[in-house]
């Protein structure tokens, strides 16, 4: 019996890594699986590293490096999370290939270019996206500004991005300005279906 795929998805200070945790939790204290959360980019490796720098703003690459760069650390994990799907551990994503995606096409590049490096890549068994009708409220969260994309011009065209270009009927969509108990509580519901349905 494999594990499931799980990918977090949405804008910047929606609460994904929040919601990670807490579903982290739920799945290993109520449902009683094992449990991985990968945040990406995975700042731990070498690419990573690189990554990093450049989201701090010490370093400077092109649109299309940098595009490159976040699909090689994706890259760099795949058979990480193959092996862990395949012992019968559940994976949860803290973002994924959809982000790289729409950051890139928000910056000005192509939709098939962004998504070509993705291909091959595991696919998520269920995807959450994490979104506000009114993204003003975001920006005036703690911490926004800390990263050369949390720039509310930016964050406006990724959300239009994200939901011109990739989202799709299965994903699930939750309103994240709705407090943490209630949005939890919608992935829980969501969650469990999907796991039940593996076992």
């Amino acid at each position: 019996m494999r594990g499931i795929l799980n990918c977090f998805e949405g804008l910047d200070r929606t609460g994904k890594s929040t919601q990670v945790q807490l579903t982290k939790e739920f799945i290993e204290n109520q449902l009683l699986k094992p449990t991985v959360v990968i945040r990406l980019p995975d700042r731990t490796t070498p690419i990573g590293q690189q990554i990093n720098s450049f989201l701090q703003g010490t370093s400077n690459l092109s649109i299309e490096l940098s595009h490159l760069l976040f699909s090689a650390n994706r890259w760099e994990l795949k058979d990480k999370i193959e092996k862990l799907i395949s012992q019968g551990v559940n994976v949860i994503l803290d973002r994924y290939s959809y982000s790289g995606i729409a950051y890139s096409m928000a910056r000005g590049l192509e939709y098939q270019w962004c998504s070509a490096p993705e291909n091959g890549l595991p696919k998520p068994d269920i995807i959450f996206y994490l979104t506000a009708n009114d993204q003003e409220k975001l920006f005036q969260r703690g911490e926004f500004g800390n990263e050369i994309f949390e720039v509310p011009e930016l964050q406006r065209k990724v959300k239009q991005m994200y939901e011109n270009n990739l989202i799709e009927d299965d994903w699930i969509v939750i309103n994240a300005l709705e407090n943490i108990e209630f949005v939890q509580t919608e992935i829980r519901k969501k969650i469990t279906i999907v796991i039940n349905n593996f076992d």
